[in-house]
């Protein structure tokens, strides 16, 4: 996730010297920050089957492991247990996401980790 620091650090490198930022600049520099990936995110996520988006929904969601219980599985529309490896596999030959054994699986890119949560779910 995009945090606090991360979205001033971006409107810092913009700033001249000796300028007050603003809650609203960041807000701001943020919400330009995603619209300028807007298309290119768009790209990425056109291609993909209802079962991949409901997929990266659990993972922006908060849902790391677990993806084989059934209840996660029937909260997110993810279909059958078999199909879970296929989902993981293909979000990652596409570079969406990755998975490790100490965060289990996340969205690789922060923003459009953010972008999804606002235009997706």
């Amino acid at each position: 996730m995009v945090d606090r620091i991360t979205r001033c650090a971006i409107i810092f490198s913009q700033t001249k010297e000796g300028c007050v930022i603003t809650d609203g600049q960041i807000d701001s520099g943020f919400n330009d920050l995603l619209a300028i990936n807007d298309v290119l995110f768009i790209q990425a996520v056109e291609p993909l089957t209802e079962y991949q988006m409901n997929f990266l929904r659990a993972i922006a969601s908060g849902v790391n492991k677990d993806f084989t219980l059934e209840n996660i599985r029937q909260q997110f529309y993810l279909g059958s247990y078999s199909n879970i490896h296929r989902l993981k596999t293909s979000l990652i030959n596409a570079d969406l996401i990755d998975s490790s054994p100490q965060a289990g699986i996340t969205i690789t890119d922060p923003v459009f980790e953010q972008w999804f949560r606002i235009k997706m779910m």
